[in-house]
């Protein structure tokens, strides 16, 4: 999956290139990408149905920040590029 920046809302460009403002409160250094913000990975999920009524689940993945977002403060300062997943699902049908 290949994610452009410009295409992104500005909540997300603000997340991986912190503005003035929020530099100055946070401390992190400023930051403007160049390029498109891009991750890869890889991801499962498992369903097992119960009954008629209750399913249970799970699911892992593991993704990896790349281009100019991997060299975001944010990432460098307080992250990882590499980003991991994982959780149980409750399904009940009705």
């Amino acid at each position: 999956m290949v994610k452009s920046l410009a295409a992104m809302p500005p909540s997300t460009r603000s997340t991986v290139s912190p503005a003035p403002g929020q530099s100055a409160r946070t401390g992190y250094r400023t930051y403007s990408p160049d390029g498109p913000y891009m991750s890869y990975g890889l991801s499962a999920s498992l369903r097992y149905r119960v009954n008629d009524y209750l399913s249970l689940g799970g699911f892992a993945g593991i993704d990896r920040i790349a281009g100019d977002a991997a060299d975001s403060p944010l990432v460098d300062q307080a992250g990882s590029p590499t980003q991991a997943r994982l959780g149980l699902t409750l399904g009940i049908d009705w």
